[in-house]
């Protein structure tokens, strides 16, 4: 195995700090999200073979529920990122 560089700063890992309840949170909705763009992404094939199988009452709103997922996941993932980078 590799050893440093004597002069190098090795950090000491951060032992007994535990993710805050908040993060965490984020991060399990965060997942759900992206769960359920994998759906709609399935839906949307699956709705481009079989038109008449599972269309809404319109294509607005089908396209509203679609972007307002890819949104919030846009808008999670990169706060469970930007929580990630932060030091405490």
């Amino acid at each position: 195995m590799l050893k440093p560089p004597d002069d190098v700063p090795v950090p000491e890992p951060r032992e007994g700090k535990r993710p805050a309840f908040s993060r965490l949170a984020l991060e399990q909705i965060g997942s759900a999200v992206l769960l359920l763009v994998v759906l709609s992404l399935a839906w949307i094939i699956l709705t481009a073979h079989a038109p008449a199988l599972l269309r809404l009452t319109s294509l607005e709103i089908e396209v509203g529920i679609v972007l307002g997922v890819l949104v919030a996941a846009l808008a999670l993932v990169s706060a469970v990122a930007l929580l990630h980078t932060r030091d405490k």
